[in-house]
């Protein structure tokens, strides 16, 4: 475990510290035990992108299990080098909070939140990220989502301080809307299924109506028979 947290790196001592772990890795001397790493709350600047590229299985920490980089103001590129190096390394727990860790407007194919999603989906041992208080908008968010819907290892994800209410809120609204139409569209099908009833009823009264009709007919033929011979026997 190396803990350098809270101890007032700047952008340059920073950056000559990862310069010197890219040494080990091209030394083959990388720190093969370490598996825990902390650097939160130091201005890492620049030096996050050099140490994103030492995240991967052939970098300076092959074990690496635990990130914490929350407060370093991780932002642009620095934040994309550490979202790709998630991707290819076995970290599990990466911190990542109060950053500026957000995607491009409008958004592109290559930025932080695009890498970032791809890591959630497809890092081979991750299962606890915290975003929690980057600024994110509502479609960095839909983009993390589907990221992390696919990720099979994935248990735990914080996304506090951003706009996750706003998301929410859009999608109660969207769920509102539909059960609103599938409630207007039954209430049509059932108006329909009423007029049918209707209508059945009328053509069984219109043909009760014609069986009436074809009665009175019958009997208006018999007593005009029965009038013709009276007539012709009453005749003088």
């Amino acid at each position: 475990k190396l803990s350098l947290s809270h101890c007032g790196l700047a952008s340059a001592p920073a950056l000559t510290i990862t310069s010197e772990w890219a040494h080990r890795v091209e030394g083959r001397r990388a720190m093969r035990n370490l598996v825990e790493l902390h650097l939160a709350k130091n201005d890492l600047g620049v030096a996050a992108e050099t140490l994103g590229g030492l995240l991967g299985p052939y970098g300076a920490f092959p074990m690496l299990r635990l990130l914490d980089l929350a407060w370093t103001g991780l932002h642009g590129a620095g934040a994309a080098a550490v979202a790709r190096g998630l991707l290819q390394s076995r970290i599990q727990r990466c911190d990542l909070s109060w950053n500026c860790v957000r995607g491009n407007d409008p958004p592109l194919e290559d930025d932080c939140i695009a890498l970032l999603s791809e890591s959630l989906g497809q890092a081979p041992k991750l299962w606890h990220v915290n975003l929690s208080f980057n600024g994110m908008s509502k479609t960095d968010l839909r983009r993390l989502e589907s990221g992390a819907r696919a990720s099979r290892t994935l248990a735990g994800l914080h996304l506090g301080g951003n706009k996750v209410k706003d998301v929410l809120d859009e999608r109660a609204s969207y769920v509102n809307a539909k059960k609103r139409r599938e409630a207007m569209v039954a209430g049509e099908n059932n108006l329909a299924e009423q007029l049918q009833g209707v209508g059945r009823q009328g053509k069984l009264l219109e043909r009760g109506r014609d069986h009436l009709n074809m009665d009175d007919n019958r009997d208006s033929k018999e007593s005009n028979s029965l009038g013709d011979a009276i007539t012709v026997e009453t005749a003088p």
